[in-house]
């Protein structure tokens, strides 16, 4: 059985923040998240089949915070998560067309020139 220091319950903005702190001072940190993506309302949504956007509209003051403690913006930090997710998933694909498409989406990158 894995032992941690601290759990934090969901992978919004400020729990990934929260768990990145923790980290950096040494904790063993586990984040559970209910979603399929991390991100909460800086995350992208599908709206209708085929159109996505982000449910806050705007996280800049989030960036601020980020910046001085990461030295990264916001959505960097939020890429770097959604890119680790990516990989996992694209180990896993059959190679079906459209499949590297369908991870992109899945992981939160919501346009092809995005990912």
């Amino acid at each position: 059985m894995n032992q941690y220091d601290s759990i934090v319950i969901g992978a919004g903005h400020n729990g990934l923040v929260c768990a990145t702190y923790l980290a950096q001072g040494g904790q063993r940190v586990l984040v559970l998240e209910a979603a399929d993506t991390p991100g909460g309302l800086a995350a992208g949504r599908e709206f209708h089949p085929g159109f996505h956007a982000s449910v806050a509209h705007s996280v800049n003051h989030l960036s601020q915070v980020i910046n001085a403690g990461f030295n990264m913006s916001f959505f960097d930090y939020l890429n770097s998560h959604r890119i680790d997710h990516a990989r996992g998933l694209l180990s896993e694909i059959d190679g079906s067309s459209g499949a590297i498409l369908k991870v992109a989406f899945t992981v939160g990158f919501h346009s092809n020139s995005a990912f």
